[in-house]
């Protein structure tokens, strides 16, 4: 009988054991998984404001080309024209994120104005460089539908001015539909991450720019590194955004969940939106 009462309280010890340590288990698992639910729930919407905030910036920008395109529609379109340089003057001066606004004509003879050390600047060109025909944001302007009449060309480096830019354009044609050229309006990357720092987000989220390509673009600087996670290097840092960019574009995500990985022994989540309608040429996320 003592044997059968000592095998009968080890067996309902073994049993008890074994629940309280499945519950505990349990409660470990769910806390784990609530932990990811919000965390994917937070950089997903965070990755929209973003989203928004970035819209903010690039509507009044296809307001003017469409009000450039208008222009040029109801009047003779001439490179040399005072009515010209009085119209896009003003769009440099009230937004001043705007690099340059380029106009060609069906000659090829092109105008770009920007503004320097507080001076507005024009040069005009009647030999490209390179036909414009072979320019993306040219050719993306002239092949757009008319209910999609902006084109944003891929995020890229501008080698003349040293500057990370992408480039919205809009074809330029006469009342019968007549081609007349295209007109183009260039933002930089810093000017957009510069609005975009408005957004109050926590201090281990970057904002990341990146096109079809994988060019993939962050205001992150050495700097900043320490407010992303403790002990978080700089070559971590860029094994993370290399990791997640591949990751997004390989699983062609077009919508969350936000994504969850480990790079060096930390986690890492990363959600991207594209940025333009009908085309995804172009995302903006966080990591």
């Amino acid at each position: 009988p003592r044997n059968i009462k000592r095998r009968l309280f080890r067996d309902i010890f073994l049993i008890l054991l074994f629940i309280s340590s499945s519950i505990i288990l349990l409660t470990i698992f769910e806390g784990i998984n609530t932990k990811h639910e919000i965390s994917s729930k937070l950089i997903t919407e965070s990755a929209q404001i973003i989203r928004d905030k970035y819209l903010d910036l690039t509507r009044p920008i296809e307001k003017n080309l469409q009000v450039i395109s208008y222009v040029a529609r109801h009047n003779n379109f001439s490179l040399d024209s005072d009515k010209i340089l009085s119209l896009i003057t003003p769009i440099l001066v009230v937004h001043q994120e705007i690099s340059s606004i380029t106009l060609v004509d069906n000659e090829e003879r092109s105008l770009t104005v920007y503004v320097e050390n507080g001076s507005v600047q024009t040069v005009f060109t009647d030999t490209p460089k390179q036909p414009f025909s072979t320019i993306p944001w040219y050719e993306g302007a002239l092949s757009q539908p008319i209910d999609q009449p902006v084109y944003w060309s891929r995020l890229y480096v501008n080698e003349e001015l040293n500057q990370k830019i992408f480039t919205a354009s809009i074809r330029l044609q006469d009342e019968k539909g007549n081609g007349k050229g295209a007109a183009a309006i260039s933002l930089t990357v810093n000017s957009a991450l510069k609005m975009l720092d408005e957004v109050i987000l926590p201090d281990e989220m970057e904002i990341v720019f990146l096109n079809k390509n994988g060019l993939t673009f962050s205001k992150n600087a050495e700097s900043n590194l320490k407010n992303i996670t403790p002990n978080t290097s700089k070559k971590s840092y860029e094994k993370a955004v290399k990791y997640a960019v591949k990751q997004w574009l390989e699983q062609n995500r077009k919508t969350q969940p936000a994504l969850y990985f480990h790079i060096d022994g930390k986690g890492w989540w990363a959600s991207f939106s594209p940025l333009q309608s009908g085309f995804d040429l172009n995302w903006l996320g966080i990591l």
